[in-house]
């Protein structure tokens, strides 16, 4: 009986090791493959520099989100929606056209530091310390002297950051939280909230939408929030006002 029970606690610890060996091996195989894409990248933005290429930030912006699509398509899901509601709320507080055509570009990536979390905190956030790191992570992967990658930047690192100060990584405050930042970050509790992501419970557009009320003026910008009551209708009804080709409304602004 006791030879039985050391038996089964190898085993236990056979498979247990067995699947840390796995997890590990995953997570190299991500981060070489997330250092490749960065290395890329740079390189891109070098050559682009020197006249080699005639690349734009959307190229390389597509380029940035190959990596988190193949990761987890339903998060690049989340990206791409984010991105229209935030065009759309920037639609409803009157800032011009080309600005919610670069923030429709930008806001994708807000979660592309998640990339270089290890699985079990990227999956579920268990670990919240290292969870939080994603928006210092984002913003380092995205640093760049080119004007929507540095915007792409600001709402990686800003986008957790809460109007009363509680947020992270900066603890800033009010309107020192970046506009684009402060706008993404609706969107993205939102459509959290819509499609039951990130520990949350699925809920209707309604009860969403109730919920962020909740957060008026501790976590989220007033204006924004009001901005998204502006739009509900238009939303539920599954319309959209905001640019629908960003890239071509960017040349004519």
């Amino acid at each position: 009986m006791k030879r039985l029970k050391r038996l089964l606690r190898l085993l236990r610890l056979q498979r247990s090791t067995a699947r840390l060996q796995r997890s590990q091996q995953q997570n190299l195989r991500m981060a070489e493959d997330l250092a490749k894409l960065h290395a890329n990248y740079r390189s891109l933005l070098k050559m682009n520099k020197e006249g080699q290429l005639g690349i734009t930030s959307l190229a390389v912006i597509r380029h940035m989100t190959v990596l988190l699509q193949l990761r987890d398509p339903a998060s690049h899901q989340h990206g791409l929606r984010v991105a229209r509601l935030a065009a759309l709320l920037a639609h409803r507080m009157e800032i011009d056209r080309s600005y919610c055509a670069m923030l429709e570009l930008a806001a994708p990536l807000h979660d592309i530091g998640m990339l270089a979390l290890s699985s079990q905190s990227y999956s579920d956030g268990s670990d919240a310390h290292a969870f939080q790191r994603h928006t210092e992570l984002g913003a380092a992967i995205l640093a760049s002297d080119d004007h929507i990658l540095s915007i792409a930047a600001m709402i990686a690192r800003a986008h957790h950051e809460h109007f009363d100060g509680s947020g992270y990584p900066d603890g800033l405050v009010g309107e020192n939280i970046p506009l684009e930042a402060r706008i993404v970050a609706v969107a993205d509790h939102f459509d959290d909230l819509l499609h039951g992501l990130h520990g949350h419970p699925r809920m209707s557009a309604q009860e969403a939408f109730n919920e962020v009320f909740q957060h008026y003026g501790t976590r989220y910008d007033p204006k924004v929030v009001r901005a998204l009551n502006l739009a509900m209708d238009e939303f539920m009804d599954g319309l959209r006002t905001a640019p629908a080709q960003p890239e071509k409304l960017m040349e004519a602004g």
